[in-house]
C-alpha cells in the first residue's frame, strides 16, 4: 500500500511547497513595496518640529506633565477594530 501511496503523496507535497514558496515571494514583494511607501511617507514631516526642546517641555508641563487622558490616534483605531471584530459578552 505504501509503495502506491508514496509517489502521489510526494507529488502533492511538492506542489504544495512550490505554491507556498511562490505565495511567500509575492508577500515579501508586497511587504517591500509597503515599506518603501511608508518610508517615503515618513520622510515628509506632517508637523513642524520645534528647535527649542525647553519650549516643548514647558508646554507639556502646562498641559499636565505631558500625560493626557486621550489615547494616541493609532490606539483608538485598534480599539474600534477590536470592538467590531469581537462582540461584547454579557457578564
Amino acid at each position: 500500500m505504501w509503495r502506491r501511496a508514496c509517489p502521489p503523496l510526494i507529488a502533492v507535497l511538492v506542489v504544495a511547497f512550490v505554491l507556498t514558496r511562490r505565495r511567500l515571494s509575492e508577500v515579501e514583494a508586497e511587504l517591500e513595496r509597503m515599506r518603501a511607501a511608508a518610508s517615503a511617507a515618513g520622510k515628509v514631516a506632517t508637523e513642524p518640529v520645534s528647535a527649542e526642546p525647553e519650549a516643548t517641555a514647558v508646554a507639556a508641563a502646562a498641559t499636565g506633565g505631558g500625560r493626557t487622558a486621550e489615547a494616541p490616534a493609532g490606539a483608538s483605531d485598534l480599539s474600534s477594530e477590536w470592538e467590531q471584530a469581537v462582540p461584547p459578552t454579557d457578564s
